[in-house]
């Protein structure tokens, strides 16, 4: 007989070294050595070979004398029994407890399991006081091996458990699947003991929480996606049969996931106010723009994956409900933006996110953005009629408060202003960490170098304005002409109001301010413009009569003329600097508008640019001329020169030197002004134009001339521009052409008179084409050819 029982997992172990020899022999007697055996696997079971078969038919007195030979040796395997399981009870108390708590109050109380635990915890009620109950519940049902069964699967729980959890910490559904026992698994013997109902719910609530714990995680999987885990999930479905139903919880996961995020940034959040709109609003990108994102990359993980195939369409198409939900929402909330209260940095962020957002949705979906891209071209059109608005407002009252001193820029203003974002056309982060921006940074590079220190403080808000204006342009597409046009605008009514400004000091007003509060040419001064510029000058003047505008009513153009002509070549320099940027960005504007409007551009470029802009000196200059130099004794001797003669003079007429004197005066005072070169040579080369619209002034006023007359006139001009070149230091080159055409038309015939006036109905006021009909030409004409040309002098004017 062996020394001890067998140590096996699941087998009641029976010391017998506690037995006297007496004892011993009558344990021997009725219980068979092979119970303790160590090489017998199933030692309770070849006991219950040993008991009587029910179909003997002596069983009765069979058993009746086995179970009264076996009764006293039960009694002392008993006590001995309960003496170990009293010692150990605070062990197994401790395991059923936990047993209990991990499987969630497994209850063991029916009949047959309370006899399993009885065994371990009272041996000595359950064999000793009733063995004859407990053989016949045996012999009956011989479901002794099913309750040792039953107590070995309950083992096999307590062991597993913390196997389990652990597995369901690690997120490893497969292992927690496997050491998931379910109620299937139980022997038909152990399901059809009574009482086990209580066992079985157990197993499945086990098994429950692993599929609640697999579907949590899933849910999760929408918020923060780790393919690892996601991996063992599809797996996991796949062992349980309930892999077709991952795509319709994973779509409402995003949904709900969705839901949450939008209510969580909407709760307390004040979209009226600006800086709160824009917060709320970019919280609220981000978050639509994390669920496509998530969701392709879970797209991108069924890709590389041939596993689950079926569900990898379904995962797909999914793309298309996330993403119509999330546009429905965030245009929802765009369409709610305070217009109103949004100044340009808040507006032009909430475009660069619109636009980043439409521009990821473009990796998720087949054309998206279709209701976004409307929503914000709505939101857009209204806010740049406001921003224009605004825009020409700052522009008046920046006009009125610039005092044309020159403010040095710093190194970065022309960076900034060179630096533009546009739309990218693909976004190749789309699965990455963060959705892409999808706007891109250009540096554009500048047409020429140009020194911003000569401009003022008008200026670099007009740059500004316009910087803002060409984000506008590439945020919204369909904006691109309305916003060029409101550069336009923008553009021509800095330089129109500037110009007005200085022209309220000079002493000559080509422009005139009508009762309606528009600006109108004064044509008897606006000839001192070149015909080009004329004709540029008209045409702002004509696109800015039709809108709403309200021209500068302070201004700190200083009345003293030295500070004025120094601020005026500030103000040419400010026009320079627009004209600069404008032509820097040419291309940038000229990519985003339609075919229909590039027209509009080229002609804005040749006139306003290259002309307003440019030659801004030019327009503002020459009507300083009577403060410049006082003619009033120079236009006297002209008027009162003899130019009837016969024979010209041999040498100049006096007037000539007095101009000369008066000039050379002015032309010394101007070098002594601390301006750069070329606005000094401005100034002169304007002195210049006015002297000769004075003298023309003066020539036209003649009633009788002959042809030696005309010649003597040309010469003293001719003169004088000689005169003029030797005081300037041959710095200025006068041009004669204005003077000289005028006194060359006398000699002209009748047909070549009237295509002549046509072709200088501009640059002669109709004043100076009468007084040369009125001098009835060289070739004497008749009154009534006078009469028919003073009437066609007058249809051109």
């Amino acid at each position: 007989m062996a020394s001890k029982s067998p140590d096996k997992e699941g087998e009641i172990k029976i010391p017998y070294d506690h037995f006297s020899n007496d004892q011993l022999d009558l344990i021997k007697q009725y219980v068979p050595e092979k119970f303790f055996a160590k090489d017998v696997e199933d030692p309770i079971a070849e006991t219950i070979a040993l008991i009587p078969s029910i179909d003997d038919p002596n069983f009765d007195q069979l058993l009746t004398d086995r179970i009264q030979g076996e009764s006293e040796a039960l009694d002392m395997i008993s006590r001995s029994l309960n003496k170990d399981l009293l010692a150990n009870y605070n062990t197994y108390l401790k395991s059923m407890q936990m047993i209990s708590e991990l499987n969630r109050q497994l209850n063991l109380t029916t009949s047959n399991v309370r006899q399993t635990r009885q065994v371990m915890l009272a041996a000595e009620t359950e064999i000793s006081e009733t063995p004859r109950v407990f053989f016949r519940q045996i012999v009956k049902k011989k479901n002794l091996a099913s309750v040792i069964e039953l107590v070995a699967a309950v083992n096999q729980i307590f062991k597993s458990t913390d196997e389990l959890n652990q597995a369901i910490a690690n997120k490893d559904f497969v292992k927690a699947l496997d050491l998931c026992l379910k109620p299937a698994d139980l022997k038909s013997e152990i399901r059809a003991l009574s009482g086990v109902e209580d066992l079985i719910s157990s197993l499945q609530n086990m098994y429950a929480r692993v599929l609640e714990e697999m579907d949590k995680t899933l849910v999760s999987m929408a918020t923060t996606f780790d393919r690892n885990i996601y991996a063992n999930l599809m797996h996991s479905y796949q062992i349980i049969n309930k892999i077709n139903t991952v795509p319709q919880k994973l779509q409402e996961a995003f949904l709900n996931n969705y839901k949450d995020a939008h209510d969580k940034i909407m709760l307390g959040a004040d979209v009226s106010r600006a800086k709160a709109f824009r917060a709320v609003y970019e919280k609220f990108i981000d978050a639509s723009a994390n669920v496509s994102r998530i969701h392709q990359q879970i797209v991108l993980w069924h890709r590389g994956s041939s596993d689950y195939e079926p569900i990898r369409k379904s995962i797909e198409s999914m793309a298309k409900t996330l993403w119509d939900n999330s546009e429905c929402q965030v245009t929802q909330l765009l369409l709610k933006a305070p217009i109103d209260k949004l100044n340009f940095e808040n507006f032009d962020a909430l475009i660069k996110s619109t636009t980043s957002f439409i521009q990821f949705g473009a990796t998720v979906v087949d054309l998206p953005g279709g209701q976004l891209s409307g929503a914000m071209d709505t939101i857009t059109t209204k806010y740049f009629k406001l921003f224009h608005k605004n825009a020409m407002e700052a522009v008046r009252e920046v006009l009125e408060t610039d005092s044309w001193d020159r403010c040095p820029s710093d190194s970065s203003f022309e960076r900034s202003i060179l630096t533009l974002s546009i739309p990218i056309k693909e976004n190749s982060d789309a699965f990455g960490d963060k959705p892409s921006t999808g706007m891109t940074s250009i540096n554009v590079s500048p047409a020429y170098e140009f020194d911003h220190s000569k401009t003022t403080n008008s200026c670099s808000n007009v740059l500004k304005f316009i910087h803002q204006y060409l984000s506008l342009m590439k945020a919204v597409p369909k904006l691109a002409a309305e916003t060029f046009k409101g550069i336009q605008q923008l553009v021509e009514y800095y330089s129109l109001a500037a110009l007005h400004l200085f022209h309220k000091n000079a002493p000559l007003k080509p422009l005139e301010m009508t009762n309606l509060g528009k600006i109108n040419f004064n044509g008897s001064f606006s000839i001192l413009l070149t015909p080009d510029g004329m004709d540029c000058l008209s045409r702002v003047i004509h696109h800015l009569q039709d809108i709403q505008l309200v021209y500068p009513t302070e201004s700190q153009v200083a009345p003293e003329l030295l500070r004025t002509l120094d601020q005026a070549s500030a103000a040419s320099d400010n026009m320079k600097g627009v004209a600069w940027y404008l032509r820097s960005v040419r291309s940038f504007i000229e990519e985003s508008l339609p075919e229909n409007s590039l027209g509009a551009l080229r002609r804005f470029f040749s006139d306003v640019v290259s002309i307003f802009l440019q030659s801004f000196a030019s327009f503002c200059f020459p009507f300083f001329g009577p403060s410049m130099v006082n003619l009033t004794e120079f236009d006297t001797q002209v008027k009162n020169t003899k130019w009837t003669i016969n024979e010209p003079p041999l040498d100049p007429h006096p007037f000539t030197k007095l101009w000369t004197e008066n000039v050379s005066s002015f032309v010394k005072q101007v070098d002594e002004m601390k301006l750069a070169q070329d606005h000094k040579d401005e100034i002169l080369t304007s002195l210049w134009n006015y002297s000769s619209f004075s003298f023309i002034n003066d020539l036209a006023t003649i009633q009788k001339v002959t042809a030696e007359g005309r010649t003597a006139m040309l010469s003293d001009f001719r003169n004088m521009a000689h005169d003029y070149v030797n005081v300037t230091k041959k710095r200025i080159q006068p041009d004669n052409s204005w003077v000289a055409g005028f006194v060359q038309a006398y000699f002209l015939g009748i047909e070549d008179f009237k295509k002549w006036a046509v072709e200088n109905a501009k640059r002669y006021t109709q004043n100076h084409m009468m007084s040369i009909v009125e001098t009835g030409f060289s070739d004497n004409i008749k009154r009534q050819d006078r009469k028919d040309l003073s009437n066609f002098v007058k249809s051109l004017y």
